[in-house]
């Protein structure tokens, strides 16, 4: 029954995602995003806490992205490193962003972003649900992710980007606690998801964070070294595998 049930809820996700779209509207960019809690400029440099912490996609996207490509580590090769691509690239669009921030900065933050979700969400598919399945999904995974920025680009519509996000991170969250799979080191994901979660979570208290601490740091700061510690927790899960060549040799 409770094998039944995982499979059922994977099934349930996207049907009442796609319900509520169809209920919901169109729904804009609200232009108050855009008005951060820490706009302080220092060293001529506007809103460089929230510039200068991007810093940490690049530092450990970027290494998660090497170890990919030189040592090949078993699993979902291929959607890890489209995940730590996306992080990595994430680090350069979202500095951009933060230094001018409105809507045509925010899509070279958010197209790479959608590169990294996806890519995480089909690596934990392939891995814990159906490894043969899994990497047929990825080029079409990548395509839908990048299609919902183009398309809240184009039409001004964001419920389809914010419907691939509750997408992944719901089926991710399940996927995490009721599957397994043989790679092991499970529980570094599953900190990983933790971490992107708190940072969502600061994220929507960017201005309360900021009067908290006493204009110290702000939720937003903190929402991107929280966000990028998931993928240094990808690294490490990445690190303890063999690499392709010596599990097969």
């Amino acid at each position: 029954m409770i094998t039944s049930l995982r499979y059922i809820l994977l099934i349930l996700i996207p049907l009442v995602i796609a319900a509520v779209l169809y209920l919901l509207g169109p729904v804009g960019q609200p232009q108050s995003y855009h008005l951060f809690a820490d706009d302080r400029v220092l060293w001529g440099i506007p809103r460089l806490a929230d510039v200068a912490s991007n810093s940490i996609y690049l530092l450990f996207g970027g290494a998660g992205l090497a170890y990919c490509i030189e040592a090949r580590p078993s699993g979902a090769l291929y959607a890890w490193t489209a995940f730590f691509f996306g992080v990595t690239a994430a680090g350069l669009g979202s500095a951009w962003y933060h230094w001018s921030p409105n809507d045509a900065t925010l899509v070279w933050d958010r197209l790479p972003m959608t590169i990294a979700f996806t890519g995480a969400f089909v690596a934990l598919y392939s891995e814990f649900v159906a490894p043969r399945v899994g990497p047929f999904l990825l080029v079409p995974a990548l395509l839908v992710g990048l299609g919902t920025v183009v398309y809240w680009r184009g039409t001004g519509d964001l419920r389809f980007y914010l419907a691939l996000q509750v997408l992944v991170l719901a089926c991710s969250f399940v996927i995490l606690l009721a599957f397994e799979c043989r790679y092991g080191q499970k529980r570094f994901l599953i900190l990983a998801l933790a971490c992107y979660l708190l940072g969502v979570l600061f994220e929507q208290l960017d201005h309360q964070v900021f009067d908290w601490t006493g204009a110290l740091v702000s939720g937003h700061t903190l929402k991107h070294l929280l966000t990028g510690l998931a993928p240094l927790c990808v690294y490490i899960a990445l690190r303890t595998r063999p690499s392709r060549e010596a599990e097969q040799g």
